[in-house]
């Protein structure tokens, strides 16, 4: 009984009660800092770094080129997309860009698409950012971006879309206008790195004036023609995703020819709800 009186006693301490309030200031001060640190480490997956070499009066410059993997509107040619809407009744529904202007500015049908189109993509950009406090909290994956071996045919793809409980697949695959980026090889042929594309590309060449790298004609034959992603398994969670490449030539594209894949990470469950629920009215 003593000794819980002394307990009592020392807590009613001016002394002590003073220093438990700054303790308590301290912590909530140093874990609003941490966390707003967190808050402010912004984290946004498709911004790559790429080391560009070149031989400049006989001395090998390096520099690092960043870019961001993200296709902008005025790039883009045309989406076209599956959902599962019962709704929706064309299958497979290609949007055409509204960029061109005057030839379809007063066609209400090309209006009509190109805003979804354009509201597609700000769904897909929204959906790759993220920030430290956020993962933090709710144990997303995050990882490193690369550039694999795959060779998948269109039917695999659409397989890789498909959710339990959808009789169809849900993907978007967004073509390119204009050559944006290419897919550069390693020493053995496999898949490396995206790059951005240089439409003035020669072969490099060294301080003896000798070739290497890419030949011109390699390098035009490995342009990302068109970016596939699979959306029916993707869930309410920063997770890894798949982004499939169709690579070619700019003026021969097969864009259901997936010679590649590039893994990045976000969360693409607004984007699969709002591709998953269009249909036929909203296309009016």
């Amino acid at each position: 009984m003593k000794v819980l009186k002394a307990i009592l006693n020392f807590f009613k301490s001016r002394k002590v009660q003073i220093w438990a309030a700054c303790m308590a200031v301290v912590v909530v001060v140093a874990f609003g800092i941490m966390s707003w640190v967190m808050v402010a480490n912004k984290i946004v997956f498709g911004n790559l770094t790429f080391t560009k070499a070149e031989v400049v009066g006989g001395e090998t410059i390096y520099t690092d080129i960043r870019f961001d993997f993200m296709p902008k509107l005025i790039d883009v040619d045309t989406i076209s997309f599956s959902n599962d809407n019962e709704n929706f009744t064309y299958g497979t529904f290609q949007l055409n860009n509204n960029r061109r202007g005057t030839n379809v500015e007063n066609n209400i049908i090309f209006k009509s698409e190109a805003r979804t189109l354009e509201k597609i993509l700000e769904l897909l950009d929204g959906s790759r950012k993220t920030n430290a406090f956020s993962q933090f909290f709710a144990g997303g994956e995050s990882g490193e971006e690369r550039v694999a071996q795959s060779y998948t045919s269109d039917w695999e793809f659409k397989q890789a879309g498909k959710s339990r409980d959808a009789d169809n697949a849900v993907w978007i695959k967004i073509v390119f206008d204009s050559p944006k980026f290419i897919v550069t090889r390693d020493a053995i042929g496999k898949p490396w790195r995206v790059e951005t594309y240089d439409e003035n590309y020669t072969q490099p060449k060294d301080e003896n004036g000798k070739a290497y790298g890419w030949t011109t004609s390699d390098y035009s034959n490995h342009i990302v023609n068109a970016i596939s992603i699979p959306l029916g398994n993707v869930k309410n969670a920063f997770t890894q995703q798949t982004w499939y490449l169709s690579i070619g030539s700019h003026e021969s594209k097969n864009t259901s020819s997936m010679s590649c894949t590039f893994t990045t990470y976000g969360n693409y469950y607004k984007l699969f709800e709002y591709v998953n629920g269009i249909d036929n009215a909203s296309l009016l």
